[in-house]
């Protein structure tokens, strides 16, 4: 007996509505074809349920989420990439053209008509705009790339870089960079893609658990160009140690096998620490409201109660459910640490797994807090007090708190050991790339420990290895550090080197010690660079960044990172050695401080901290001679000083032939006749634009008072533009034209 043949999503579609009704649907097929099955199933399943014109509502919405302004979201990479370049450079160009006076153009388009376009939400504001971009040689330029950039941003439902984090500078650079448009569009990308598969029904136990089969895709070939990249790029140090970015990776907290054992051993030696304080632990499950789940939990069929929220949405709520619950535990003086774990549901909502050591006599309280804060919203609705929160007392007899908390993280890092299926019954090496996959689309942070010292001065503590022992000595006899900050020193370090988490704990402290308590903190300073002209090192945004040189215990500096970096092109370590050709400019990367002219200073140089010391005393005699105990500090406040002052480097003058050659060359092009046309236009400009500045407040006609407004040929609405100030003189207001 022959099968009957399978019938697509698309051609059930078909059979709903009236005649025009499949015409309408094609439409949205046609326009997004790689997930047109899928958008035809979501349909088929609303219109099963609700109807015909309630699934066409549905449908209308779904495909309006799949658009960011002129942004397809179901468009490949390669698409992305080259569409990031295309609004970088637009704004670039809108740049370009505010600092040099050229044309200015606003349009009221809908942005799905052009590709480089920003929408205007009236035409008043079309013209405050217009208003204001004409008066760029009193406001300047930067103030109209802000704009731009940001009507931009808005069109594509971009959050635009923030005025309270960045600088304008750094503002307009991120909008101008096409590596800032690419990230921000693969975020929007996935998360709209993930969110519609999860809309349609392709997210669950029966179809892609976790996360959908096209995200762990899309995941699994960025991982790989990553890799590619880590691979093709390799590392020197001072010492010649050659290594590849991948195989330094390895050796870090990204090493999924690291992060893995580093969580097991913070773990188990934190119950040490709580059995030694004679504290009680017990694990917390807490889970979010029916109304985050898209789907049933038993059966996968769509759930009425669904409003559409995106785990996203769900981590904020059990985060913000986690804020309150902390903020009681504060006003009744309650003391809680452990661990946190969020991993994903089937259908991807997250829920969160928490491993809390408290007082005996606390814990009645804390659960009763935490009970009643996990079911104050939708608590009375069928299931709630059975699924919603949940808590179970420790027992040493099975294992402590390794067996229950084990198998979630191995569930969300690589799956290896401990379990080998979750509870679903899908094996955990199958899993656990669909939640890393989850993870990283949604930008979860899927472990987070509470109330415990920071692990950054753990990780730069292990830095300090048995072999750097005689240069930690001589450090610490140069600069004379007291008795008790060597004393702590010598006991952090070993504690950190034997891999001692509960004895870290207590030498900082003990667990629930607020920050400005703890003896040792991490080093952070400005990164200098000998080649900068201000002797300070920006980022691709022209922003100063801050570096990790060490560790300050009891406000003593020890510095921790001891290697200078040089990353370079590994096809160049073989080829280029025993040749004559010319190799790619190496990338410096630099953690090191420089001091003096030009000259970094590692650990390995504490006499150069000396010498450079005598040097300062030689030049400036402003700067004092100090004991050696206060020279580090003094200095960097020196060179900090000095630095901001712009008096280090001072600007080498040129050789007398190249400057008359400049000045030759320079007055030929000043006398050039396009020099001359090009000056007499740009004199032109400025006065136009001038009266143009003066002219801004006056009224503007209304096309209801007959006043003629050009039109959009397709929509019919009324347009604002203008080209070069030029012919916006010469406009003239017509009558009304008829349409």
């Amino acid at each position: 007996m022959s099968k009957k043949p399978r019938v697509s999503a698309i051609q059930l579609s078909q059979s709903y509505g009236a005649r025009d009704c499949p015409v309408w649907r094609q439409q949205f097929f046609d326009l997004f074809p790689s997930v047109a099955e899928d958008l035809a199933a979501g349909f088929v399943s609303v219109a099963r349920i609700e109807g015909n014109a309630a699934g066409n509502r549905w449908l209308r919405a779904i495909a309006e989420s799949l658009k960011a302004g002129p942004w397809n979201v179901t468009h490949d990479d390669e698409a992305l990439v080259d569409y990031a370049k295309a609004q970088a450079l637009a704004i670039e160009r809108a740049t370009a053209r505010a600092y040099t006076n050229d044309k200015f153009r606003v349009y009221v388009f809908r942005p799905v008509d052009r590709l480089l376009v920003w929408p205007v939400a009236s035409r008043a504001e079309a013209y405050r705009f217009m208003a204001r971009a004409s008066a760029v040689e009193e406001r300047g330029g930067m103030w109209t790339a802000i704009q731009v950039g940001e009507l931009c941003c808005r069109a594509h439902e971009i959050d635009p870089p923030a005025e309270s984090f960045f600088s304008l500078k750094g503002r307009v650079l991120r909008m101008s960079s096409a590596k800032w448009w690419r990230r921000k569009l693969r975020v929007l990308s996935a998360r709209r893609l993930e969110q519609f598969m999860r809309e349609v029904g392709r997210v669950h136990k029966r179809a892609g658990i976790y996360c959908s089969d096209l995200n762990v895709k899309r995941r699994s070939k960025q991982h790989r160009r990553n890799r590619d990249m880590l691979m093709s790029q390799e590392a020197v140090n001072q010492h010649d140690q050659c290594m590849t970015l991948a195989e330094l990776s390895d050796r870090s907290v990204a090493n999924p096998d690291i992060r893995r054992a580093e969580l097991m051993l913070r773990i188990r030696d934190t119950e040490k620490e709580a059995l030694r304080a004679g504290d009680v632990g017990i694990f917390y499950t807490i889970t979010c409201p029916s109304k985050f789940h898209p789907v049933h939990s038993g059966t996968c069929k769509r759930n009425p109660k669904y409003n559409g929220a995106t785990p996203r949405d769900a981590q904020d709520y059990l985060t913000q459910l986690w804020a309150r619950i902390r903020a009681r535990f504060k006003a009744k003086k309650i003391q809680v640490y452990g661990v946190r774990v969020a991993e994903p549901h089937h259908d991807g909502t997250p829920h969160w797994h928490l491993l809390l050591w408290m007082k005996p006599e606390e814990r009645e309280l804390v659960t009763s807090i935490m009970r009643r804060y996990a079911l104050a919203e939708d608590g009375d609705e069928h299931g709630a007090q059975r699924y919603r929160f949940d808590h179970e007392v420790m027992n040493p007899h099975k294992g402590g708190a390794i067996s229950y908390i084990a198998k979630y993280i191995s569930k969300n890092i690589n799956g290896q050991q401990f379990a080998e299926f979750d509870q679903y019954g899908k094996p955990l090496e199958s899993s656990a790339p669909r939640i890393e996959a989850w993870a990283g689309v949604w930008g979860i942070r899927q472990f987070q420990f509470v109330g415990l010292p920071s692990v950054t001065v753990w990780r730069e503590m292990r830095r300090i290895t048995s072999d750097k022992q005689t240069l930690l000595r001589e450090w610490e006899e140069t600069f004379g550090y007291a008795s008790s900050v060597i004393e702590l020193m010598a006991a952090m370090r070993d504690a950190c080197d034997n891999s001692e988490w509960d004895r870290y704990i207590s030498l900082m402290g003990g667990p629930c010690t607020p920050l400005k308590d703890q003896p040792v903190r991490p080093w952070v300073e400005v990164r200098l660079d000998e080649r900068s002209p201000d002797y300070i090192a920006h980022n691709g945004y022209g922003e100063t960044c801050e570096v990790r040189y060490g560790v300050l215990v009891k406000g003593s500096q020890y510095m921790t990172r001891f290697y200078k970096w040089t990353v370079r092109p590994a096809s160049k370590r073989r080829g280029f050695e025993d040749s004559d050709a010319t190799a790619s400019p190496w990338t410096r990367v630099n953690n090191c401080t420089p001091l003096g002219k030009g000259e970094y200073v590692g650990p390995p140089a504490v006499d150069e901290f000396l010498s450079t010391h005598a040097r300062l005393l030689e030049t400036d005699h402003t700067f004092p001679s100090l004991p050696p105990d206060k020279q580090i500090s003094t200095v960097t406040d020196y060179l900090n000083r000095k630095i901001r002052m712009n008096t280090i480097l001072a600007p080498q003058p040129k050789p007398e032939s190249e400057r008359v050659a400049t000045e030759k060359r320079y007055r030929r092009w000043a006398a050039s006749a396009e020099m001359q046309a090009e000056a007499e236009d740009e004199q032109e400009m400025i006065r136009l634009i001038r009266i143009m500045a003066c002219r801004r407040n006056d009224p503007m006609p209304d096309p209801a008072n007959g006043a003629w407004m050009p039109r959009h040929p397709m929509t019919h609405e009324p347009v604002f533009y203008t080209a070069n100030p030029k012919n916006l003189l010469k406009k003239t207001w017509k009558p009304a034209l008829p349409h």
